[in-house]
């Protein structure tokens, strides 16, 4: 059984990798279920081939803001939006 990736999040802490969670905000960014389940399964495929047992949050938006470009711009900038909403609270 392959162990779980941790993401290292903001605030210092550690979770488990849920796709499901990029899947859920990808779709509220609005994308279509088809297209958030593409993102989710390419970013998966991207987290399980860096071969590494932990991965940055930052990393993680990184690479949803670059697959979101591919397949929409608008959708990518509200999911920017979202995320800068997300790092002011926790100033």
């Amino acid at each position: 059984m392959q162990e779980k990736i941790k993401v290292l999040k903001r605030d210092g802490s550690l979770e488990d990798f849920d796709p499901e969670k990029i899947y859920r905000v990808t779709k509220s960014a609005g994308l279509t279920e088809e297209q958030a389940r593409s993102l989710t399964d390419k970013l998966n495929a991207w987290v399980a081939s860096a071969g590494k047992s932990t991965i940055s949050s930052l990393d993680i938006r990184l690479q949803v803001v670059t697959l979101l470009k591919g397949i929409s711009e608008y959708s990518a900038g509200l999911y920017e939006w979202y995320e800068k909403g997300k790092e002011r609270k926790n100033i």
